[in-house]
């Protein structure tokens, strides 16, 4: 009984310190940047951890979506825009971190193991997807320490 209680107590407490790093930030279009009305999205995250919710509507209902972390580990360090040079060594409460829903066509039964697991980059990066595209996005700031 005594064990379950402290048990009890111990994730009170850890999901209260979990909490305190809950961020919440609207979903915009990558099309106007314009805000999109019904999405929203949140991060949770510990010391070595991050979570995700993202809630977002207007997509079409006949095609797979992939969500993509974009990390950015120093943004301070960003002159105008971070890069691909900021992308490692995560530090999971001082990064910026960026969500994105990505689109990957109409479902194609035939490669439906890519749409769904690979970024599937367009010809401008080298790829082969012509009907790819990044949707919506939701940006989360550093948490203050």
């Amino acid at each position: 009984m005594i064990a379950g209680v402290i048990g009890a107590l111990l994730l009170a407490f850890a999901l209260a310190e979990m909490q305190e790093n809950v961020s919440s930030s609207s979903v915009y279009s990558f099309a106007d940047m314009s805000e999109v009305d019904g999405g929203s999205s949140r991060l949770i995250r510990s010391a070595d951890a991050v979570a995700m919710e993202l809630q977002t509507v207007g997509l079409e209902s006949n095609a797979p979506y992939t969500v993509w972390w974009v990390v950015f580990n120093k943004p301070e360090n960003c002159s105008d825009a971070c890069n691909g040079d900021d992308l490692f060594n995560v530090d999971a409460m001082a990064a910026e971190l960026h969500l994105v829903v990505r689109s990957h066509g109409p479902t194609d039964l035939s490669r439906l193991y890519e749409q769904l697991s690979t970024f599937e980059p367009g010809p401008v990066l080298g790829g082969t997807c012509e009907v790819c595209q990044d949707n919506h996005f939701a940006v989360h700031q550093p948490v203050d320490r």
